[in-house]
């Protein structure tokens, strides 16, 4: 049996009702200077598929029962340095359930490179990080 898992990838730069489920924390000062804030979402939403796309490739929730992973999520912050490197995470909220949140740190320190932050974005990326909830598919 296949496990599907969907990212609500949340970066706190962009604005909000995103494709991809971005939720924005609506932290810092506003667009980067000579983008829109359209202009600054397509470009992070561009790179937060990049991150998804890493993530879900390496998520491996083969310790959890689907019937146990239903209805779950955990959000964690991740910290992607100049370079790309998965750099640091912390649980934000956890799902209460230790396999699924251990699989969801394994697929972090997995995925551990992305490329490097966009130029228009790096800045709020380097100095906000991003969020990314982790919930099983419906």
């Amino acid at each position: 049996m296949e496990s599907r898992l969907s990212f609500s990838p949340r970066l706190a730069v962009l604005v909000a009702s995103l494709s991809l489920g971005v939720i924005l924390g609506g932290a810092g000062p506003g667009p980067v200077a000579g983008l829109t804030e359209a202009e600054e979402a397509k470009v992070g939403r561009s790179y937060l598929r990049e991150v998804h796309q890493c993530l879900k490739n390496h998520w491996d929730p083969t310790d959890i029962t689907t019937g146990d992973i239903r209805g779950l999520s955990a959000s964690v912050w991740v910290r992607i340095s100049s370079s790309g490197k998965l750099s640091d995470y912390r649980v934000e909220r956890s799902s209460d359930v230790s396999a699924f949140d251990r699989a969801v740190e394994k697929a972090i320190r997995r995925c551990d490179q992305v490329s490097r932050p966009p130029r228009e974005i790096r800045k709020r990326i380097l100095q906000y990080g991003i969020e990314i909830e982790f919930r099983p598919a419906d």
